[in-house]
């Protein structure tokens, strides 16, 4: 069975986070650290902006990440019609490379241990 995932089934955006308040514990020195993240939406996942400051890997795989992200919401907003077939298929294969680049940086993210 193959993994493959069309851009279309791939959600670049960061997963909607809740907060709750809390009563009982004051607010600790390491918290802010924990809560400052960047979404990499090709593994979906997040890194701590400590991580993404110290290593220059991670910082290019997060920029690389952005770009990637603006392209899929470029792509997804350039739709064809079903009846302009020629478009579609452009459109199409414009998302299979798409794909590719999202594979790619997602081993680039294993590799560099962002993802479990």
């Amino acid at each position: 069975m193959s993994t493959h995932r069309h851009p279309r089934e791939v959600d670049p955006t960061p997963p909607r986070v809740t907060t709750r308040r809390r009563t009982s514990t004051p607010a600790s020195d390491e918290e802010p650290e924990e809560r400052d993240r960047v979404w990499v939406g090709s593994p979906g996942g997040w890194v701590t902006v400590s991580r993404v400051l110290c290593e220059p890997l991670v910082a290019q795989l997060v920029g690389e990440d952005v770009s990637w992200r603006i392209a899929v919401a470029d792509w997804h907003s350039r739709r064809p019609s079903l009846w302009h077939l020629r478009a579609r298929l452009t459109w199409s294969r414009e998302g299979g490379a798409l794909e590719c680049k999202r594979a790619r940086l997602s081993t680039s993210a294993a590799g560099l241990r962002l993802t479990h």
